[in-house]
């Protein structure tokens, strides 16, 4: 008897991104379909590539959540298909050790629910088998950047004491061929010393992994630290100061006027106390909640959190009346001049804290850095009372704006970002004037002539004069581009909400202005993205059942992490922040570091370029028997 040969399974094709947006006709020979968000009749003709065609050139935002869409099934039907790698991957995001899959009580668990058709796996094969995922996802960004010959690099440095940990983390930024920005985690890599040669040979390596070059790199997204500045230097590369960098040297240059530093240290100490004192710390939340008071109790934040003094002075505020109903927190209660001076201090801060939460977002451009400094500039300008004080923050804040305005980049950006292009209230005639220029060296199209048909030449009138005028070579070049596109801003400005979206409608229009827009528009507007990164790291290392893990390890981890992140994201699931620290969650990691004997008090900081230099306080505005603030 011959055996008889199951099947062999095929996979289901998927459906076409089409239908998941128009309605398939039901007449297999239809001719035409009618689109679904505009009147336009589209050829059908049993295929979808002219359907394809029209959601791409005329509706590209539906189109960009459609594929989001499709990745979104795929990438469930791949977790799906191999159950093991699922179950590995949760221990990577969800902090797990590897040695809980030995416990016996979650074995058993395992095995009911899944009617022991799971067999649990061990420690040591949840490890190689995050380390096998993350060898995967590195060789599918190669794939993934093999064509891409301009991008940002974004890089900042992490140290560990206790662990002796001294790594550095690199992103790319890059613009595809769609008009998406991507912003791509690579990997960790250790560096024995914190000097520019040492990080330039650490970020070659890693580029070099993903098969790209540090010489196609055209921006380094970065704070102000020298290193980091002699590097992009050294390369010839077009550096961007990470704007909530520089958001949070305004405030703590601001922070170290006498005044503050008096407040601030109240607000602390009582942060502190909080922190070690979890039943008062209760009794405090507790009553503040009914109250209708729905802001977090103050507690002490790392000096690197950006805006730190600025959310533990709003939190003091906000519970300072629940504070006096309490026997134990009396020491705690201020003067009246002392919280009119905190109130007024939180009304100056404020716009420097919302333009940090704005262009922390990995969404954030480049562009926006300038338009949102005009924007806190104006604020701080005109606070509800004008003192002493609001004095010396709009001195800081001009002393440190200065030179963003003399970055060839930002400037160029944001007059090829349609919602900022020559309006007059974010930069003068002049300075449109200068970024215009500055352009023509991001110009590598060459240019392109249209000759008409000759004509037969007539007898000398006027008539035939003008005639040959007409017929003389048209110049296709960036200057063109750049005339087209100002008529157009000061005529018809689209209220497209991205600028990547214009740029994809648009590039055929501004043939020379687009692939600059491509290059420029793919460096965000912070490095936030490594500091979220330094979150995770945090949360790996804090745990005590980690204290043999390898930066080998955690940069497995950290790949597996940003891989199911980007997953999330690019299924238009909304990241409701779970793989960040919140205030609570990093207030018990400092107090368990300042407990730690083996963490010295102090942590040596890099030291900041000159661009980064402190603002002077003008003598006009120090405190009379003041120290220099």
């Amino acid at each position: 008897m011959v055996p008889i040969t199951p099947p062999t399974p095929t996979r289901k094709r998927p459906p076409s991104i089409t239908w998941l947006f128009f309605q398939k006709p039901s007449d297999p020979k239809a001719s035409h379909i009618r689109c679904s968000a505009c009147p336009a009749l589209i050829a059908y003709g049993g295929t979808t590539t002219g359907i394809i065609g029209h959601l791409k050139n005329r509706h590209f935002e539906i189109y960009q959540q459609l594929e989001k869409r499709m990745k979104m099934d795929d990438s469930v039907e791949v977790e799906e298909s191999d159950a093991s790698d699922v179950l590995a991957r949760s221990f990577a995001t969800g902090l797990i050790p590897f040695r809980f899959s030995e416990n016996p009580e979650f074995r058993k668990f395992v095995k009911i629910v899944s009617n022991g058709r799971i067999t649990m796996p061990n420690g040591r094969k949840i490890k190689n088998s995050i380390h096998k995922q993350a060898v995967n996802h590195l060789e599918m960004i190669s794939k993934k950047v093999q064509n891409v010959r301009k991008f940002t690099i974004l890089t900042d440095g992490y140290t560990n004491l206790k662990r002796d940990f001294h790594f550095y983390v690199l992103h790319i930024a890059f613009v595809n061929e769609y008009f998406e920005r991507e912003i791509l985690f690579c990997s960790i890599r250790t560096v024995p010393k914190g000097d520019a040669i040492s990080i330039g040979s650490a970020i070659c390596t890693m580029l070099a992994e993903i098969g790209l070059k540090i010489s196609d790199c055209t921006a380094f997204a970065t704070d102000a630290g020298s290193p980091l500045v002699s590097l992009a230097k050294n390369h010839q590369i077009e550096r961007v100061h990470c704007s909530c960098h520089f958001f949070d040297l305004i405030i703590k240059d601001f922070a170290k006027v006498k005044s503050i530093q008096k407040i601030q240290e109240k607000a602390q100490e009582f942060a502190r106390y909080l922190a070690k004192h979890r039943e008062d710390k209760k009794r405090l939340k507790t009553m503040s909640m009914e109250n209708g008071i729905e802001e977090p109790v103050p507690l002490p934040l790392p000096e690197t959190r950006w805006a730190g003094i600025y959310s533990i002075l709003k939190n003091f505020l906000a519970h300072y009346a629940t504070l006096k109903e309490l026997s134990t927190l009396q020491r705690f209660i201020l003067k009246p001049e002392q919280i009119e001076l905190m109130e007024h201090t939180v009304e100056l801060l404020k716009p420097l804290h919302d333009a940090i939460m704005q262009l922390e977002r990995d969404s954030s451009f480049a562009s926006e850095v300038l338009p949102t400094i005009q924007w806190v500039k104006n604020k701080i300008s005109n606070p509800t009372t004008t003192t002493t004080l609001s004095g010396k923050m709009k001195q800081i804040f001009d002393s440190r704006t200065k030179i963003m305005y003399n970055n060839r980049r930002l400037l160029c950006s944001c007059l090829l970002d349609h919602r900022f292009a020559y309006n007059l209230d974010i930069l003068a005639s002049w300075e449109w004037e200068l970024a215009e220029n500055y352009l023509k060296l991001y110009d590598k199209t060459e240019i392109t002539t249209h000759t008409p048909p000759p004509t037969i030449p007539r007898d000398d009138t006027l008539d035939n004069f003008f005639l040959s005028s007409a017929g003389k070579k048209q110049i296709d070049d960036l200057k063109t581009d750049l005339t087209s596109y100002k008529a157009l801003m000061g005529s018809n400005r689209p209220s497209t909400s991205s600028p990547l979206t214009f740029w994809a409608s648009n590039q055929n229009n501004f043939p020379f202005l687009a692939p600059i827009a491509s290059e420029l528009l793919s460096t965000p507007a912070s490095a936030a993205t490594c500091e979220r990164t330094f979150s995770r790291c945090s949360d790996f290392l804090r745990q005590p059942k980690r204290n043999r893990a390898s930066v080998e390890t955690l940069n497995s981890l950290l790949t597996v992490s940003e891989m199911a992140r980007s997953q999330r994201q690019t299924s238009n699931v909304f990241d409701s922040d779970d793989d960040e620290v919140t205030e609570e969650e990093e207030t018990e990691f400092s107090v368990w570091r300042e407990e730690s004997e083996e963490i010295p008090a102090e942590i040596p900081q890099e030291t900041e370029s000159e661009e980064s230099n402190q603002a002077q306080i003008p003598p006009e505005f120090e405190e009379e028997g003041g120290e220099s603030g």
